[in-house]
């Protein structure tokens, strides 16, 4: 579409492979900042970085995040920090400080990716299904406060193919998990498109409509059983 980029991810060769590949076959100014997006200080970090490249900025996308499967006592806390920080804080400072860029285009997204979990408590994942109800939660708000000079969508996506842990992680939960699979490429179109259609909510593929369904037809209590034992799979083979 024509768009320049500025990317940031962590700070090693991928990062800069990337960058130069999409730069290549896009013929596209592409410029990337390489941090760890867990540490404290990185949204400023990254908000001052924005600032040097002096360009416009008309679109936010907040696709950092990490999750977990296991009980709750059986990580530490500090790991449970950093969920709720890259999964939630990091989205809202980053979209407080790009804010007010955004707001001098003419045209400006935030395109938040939260996730199915966004939708009910997963249990063996707790504190990344509450991180990802604060992104559904903030999301909502924003879009409503922010109607008028920018548009606020988030993205709730199933599980994604991004690596080979996580295709054997789905085969080991079971049919409720390959259900909802997708690949990456298939993610990113969809979600790029609810967002420039001005789309409140984005739902990649079949799987949210249809465990949101799951849901109304089985009632909480059975809906949370099939999760518990789905997800205990993943411990258990872990």
């Amino acid at each position: 579409m024509g768009y320049g980029l500025l990317l940031v991810a962590l700070d090693d060769v991928h990062l800069e492979n990337t960058r130069r590949e999409i730069e290549k076959n896009y013929e596209i100014d592409v410029r990337a900042f390489g941090t760890d997006l867990s540490d404290h200080c990185a949204a400023e970090k990254v908000s001052q970085w924005v600032e040097e490249q002096d360009v416009p900025i008309s679109i936010l996308i907040n696709n950092v995040g990490v999750g977990y499967v296991s009980g709750f006592l059986e990580m530490p806390l500090d790991y449970y920090e950093k969920v709720v920080n890259l999964n939630a804080i990091v989205m809202m400072k980053l979209s407080y400080l790009v804010l007010p860029r955004l707001m001098k285009e003419e045209n400006a997204y935030i395109l938040n990716i939260g996730s199915i979990a966004s939708l009910f408590p997963a249990p063996y994942k707790a504190i990344y299904s509450a991180s990802k109800h604060f992104v559904k939660s903030f999301s909502y708000a924003l879009r409503e406060e922010l109607k008028n000079d920018v548009k606020v969508s988030v993205a709730f996506p199933a599980g994604i193919y991004t690596n080979e842990s996580i295709k054997d992680r789905a085969h080991k939960f079971g049919w409720l998990a390959r259900l909802g699979m997708l690949e990456p490429e298939k993610v990113a179109r969809q979600c790029l498109r609810g967002m420039f259609r001005g789309q409140r909510r984005i739902m990649p593929g079949n799987a949210p409509v249809v465990y949101s369904r799951i849901r109304d037809v089985l009632g909480y209590r059975l809906t949370m059983s099939i999760l518990m034992r789905n997800f205990k799979k993943g411990i258990i083979n872990h």
